[in-house]
C-alpha cells in the first residue's frame, strides 16, 4: 500500500517532526500558519463528521469511508470494551450496524 500525503503527514506529527506548538508562535513563518490553519480546518471538519455520524445513526460501520472506520475504529479501540466485544464488531458481528449502535450494545 503505498502512503497518502494524509499519512505522510499524520506520520510527522505523531513523530514530533512537525510541532503544532511552533505553528501558533508569532514567529512562524506564512507557510506554517498556513498549514496550521489548514490542519485545524480539517481537524474540525472530521470532528464534526464523526459527531455526526454518531448522533444521527445513519452510516453502517462497513457502509463509511475508510477515513471514517479508522476514526470510529481509534474510538472503539480507545474505549474500554472487552477484546471479545471488539472482535465481533470487528468479525461481522456488528458489520451492519454503526459505530453507536454497537457501543450502545457494549
Amino acid at each position: 500500500m503505498t502512503p497518502t500525503s494524509y499519512d505522510v503527514y499524520i506520520a510527522l506529527l505523531n513523530n514530533g517532526v512537525i510541532d503544532l506548538e511552533q505553528l501558533r508562535e508569532e514567529d512562524a513563518s506564512e507557510l506554517e500558519r498556513k498549514f496550521f490553519q489548514i490542519f485545524l480546518k480539517k481537524k474540525s471538519e472530521v470532528v464534526q463528521g464523526i459527531e455526526k455520524d454518531l448522533r444521527e445513526l445513519s452510516t453502517k460501520y462497513n457502509e463509511l469511508g475508510i477515513e471514517n472506520q479508522e476514526y470510529q475504529s481509534f474510538i472503539i479501540d480507545c474505549s474500554l470494551r472487552p477484546l471479545a466485544v471488539a472482535n465481533a464488531f470487528f468479525n461481522g458481528r456488528y458489520a451492519e450496524q454503526n459505530g453507536r449502535s454497537y457501543l450502545v450494545d457494549c
